[in-house]
C-alpha cells in the first residue's frame, strides 16, 4: 500500500507581517503587565498596601505562568491558538476593568491574577500561531520580530503609564491599556489565518506511531497525539536550562538595576532610562539575529554568544558606574537582547515534530515563569536586604551566563 502526501496546499502568510501583528498583540499584553512598576508606590498608597502586599501586584504574574502555561498548551491542541489568544484578550480586558474600579487591595490583586492568566495564554499560544502561519525557512525572522514583545511592552508601559496616571488618573490608565488589548486582538483576527493543513508523509519521531487513514483517492498519514514524553530529550533539556537562565538574568536586570542605581545616588527617572535603553535595542537586534539564523543557520551558536553578552552586561550594570555602566547597557542591548527571538527559533527547531509545538509551548512558558521567579527571588537573597551585595550577585549572574552558554553549545541542532 502506497502512502501519498496530501494534496492540501500549505498557505503561508508573509512572515514579516505575521511577526508584526503578533508583536502588537504581545506588546499590548506586556504593557498590561508592566503598567504597575513605575507607579507602584502611588498605587500602594491609594490602596493602603505595604511593600510586602504591593509586591504581589507583579509577583502574581509569575505564579500564573507557572500554574497555567501547561494547561494552556494542552488546550491549544484542541482549539485554535488564535481563538485562545482572543479569549486571553477578553480576560485581560476583564481583569483591567476589574482593577480599574477596584476599591480594595485584594480585589486589585485578583484583577492582576486574571491579567496574568491572559499573559500566560499569549506567551504559550503566540509562538504556535507564528509557527503555523509562517514558512519554516522564515521562522527565525518571524520569531525574531515577535520575540521582542516583552521588551517593547515594558518600554511602552514604563514610558506611558506615569504620563497617563498623572494627567488622567488611575481609572483612565487601566482602561486605556484594556482598549489597546482590544485593538490588538481585533487586528489579529482580521489578518491572521491559520492554515488547515493535512500532514504530509514526514518521518515519525521514535515515540510517535502514525495512523494510516484511507480516503477515496489516497492514504493520508495522520500524526499521533502529541505526548509530553516526546519532550524529554537530552537536547530539549539543555535548551530549557539555557532558557531558564536567560529569563533569570533579564528579570535580575529589570527588577533590581533601577533600585541599585538609585541607592548609588542616581535620579529615579534616569535609572529607569538606563534599564529600558537596552530593551529598546531589542527592536533591531532580535529580528537581526533571526534573519542571520534563517540565512546562515548556527542558531545555537548565536544564542550562546548573546547569553554571554547578556551576562556580561548585567554584571557591569550591577557593579559599575560611569563609562563601564554604559558599556554594560550597550552589551545587554546590542548583544544580549538577541536571545529573545533566538530562544523561540531554537526551541521550534528542536521539536521532534511540528505537532509538539502546542504542548511544548506550555512547558516553554512554565520554564520562563520559573526563570523569572528565580530572577527576583534568588537574586534578592544574594543582594541582601539592603541590596548592597552587588558584586556577589554579579559574579553569580556571570557564572550562570557561562553555564547557559555552554548548554546552548552542547545542543545538537539541525540548522
Amino acid at each position: 500500500m502506497n502512502i501519498e502526501p496530501s494534496t492540501s496546499k500549505h498557505r503561508y502568510q508573509n512572515h514579516v507581517a505575521v511577526g508584526v501583528v503578533m508583536l502588537f498583540v504581545g506588546v499590548a499584553m506586556a504593557a498590561v503587565q508592566y503598567k504597575v512598576p513605575t507607579i507602584l508606590v502611588a498605587v500602594q498608597e491609594s490602596f493602603g498596601m505595604d511593600n510586602d502586599l504591593g509586591s504581589w501586584l507583579m509577583s502574581i504574574f509569575t505564579l500564573m505562568t507557572v500554574f497555567f502555561a501547561i494547561p494552556a498548551g494542552a488546550l491549544s491542541q484542541k482549539y485554535s491558538p488564535r481563538l485562545l489568544i482572543g479569549m486571553a484578550g477578553i480576560l485581560a480586558i476583564a481583569g483591567s476593568l476589574l482593577g480599574a474600579f477596584a476599591d480594595l487591595a485584594p480585589v486589585l490583586i485578583v484583577s492582576r491574577a486574571i491579567e496574568g492568566v491572559a499573559l500566560c495564554v499569549t506567551t504559550t499560544c503566540g509562538p504556535v500561531v507564528v509557527q503555523k502561519c509562517v514558512r519554516p525557512t522564515k521562522i527565525g525572522t518571524a520569531m525574531g520580530i515577535f520575540g521582542i514583545w516583552g521588551c517593547v511592552g515594558s518600554v511602552v508601559a514604563m514610558l506611558l503609564t506615569p504620563q497617563l496616571y498623572v494627567s488622567q488618573g488611575y481609572v483612565f490608565t487601566w482602561v486605556f491599556f484594556a482598549i489597546v488589548v482590544l485593538v490588538a486582538v481585533v487586528v489579529m483576527f482580521l489578518y491572521i489565518r491559520i492554515p488547515n493543513r493535512s500532514m504530509r508523509g514526514a518521518e515519525p519521531s521514535r515515540f510517535a506511531d502514525r495512523k494510516l487513514v484511507a480516503s477515496d483517492s489516497h492514504t493520508v498519514v495522520m500524526p499521533a497525539r502529541p505526548r509530553y514524553l516526546e519532550l524529554f530529550t537530552r537536547d530539549i533539556g539543555l535548551f530549557f536550562a539555557a532558557f531558564l537562565i536567560v529569563n533569570l538574568i533579564f528579570l535580575a536586570v529589570l527588577g533590581y538595576v533601577p533600585t541599585i542605581l538609585q541607592l548609588q545616588g542616581m535620579e529615579a527617572s534616569f535609572s529607569g532610562f538606563v534599564t529600558t535603553l537596552p530593551m529598546m535595542c531589542s527592536v533591531i537586534i532580535s529580528p537581526l539575529c533571526g534573519i542571520i539564523s534563517d540565512r546562515f543557520g548556527h542558531s545555537k551558536v548565536l544564542l550562546a554568544v548573546t547569553m554571554l553578552g547578556q551576562a556580561a552586561g548585567a554584571f557591569l550594570l550591577y557593579t559599575s558606574t560611569g563609562v563601564l555602566l554604559w558599556l554594560g547597557a550597550a552589551l545587554l542591548g546590542l548583544l544580549g537582547t538577541g536571545a529573545m527571538g533566538l530562544v523561540l527559533t531554537v526551541f521550534i527547531r528542536l521539536l521532534p515534530r511540528p505537532e509538539l509545538a502546542t504542548i511544548g509551548m506550555g512547558v516553554f512558558a512554565t520554564v520562563q515563569g520559573l526563570g523569572q521567579f528565580l530572577g527576583t527571588f534568588l537574586i534578592s537573597l544574594l543582594l541582601g536586604a539592603d541590596l548592597s551585595n552587588t558584586m556577589l550577585a554579579g559574579i553569580v549572574i556571570v557564572a550562570l551566563g557561562v553555564i547557559g552558554s555552554a548548554c546552548s553549545l552542547a545542543i545538537r541542532l539541525k540548522s
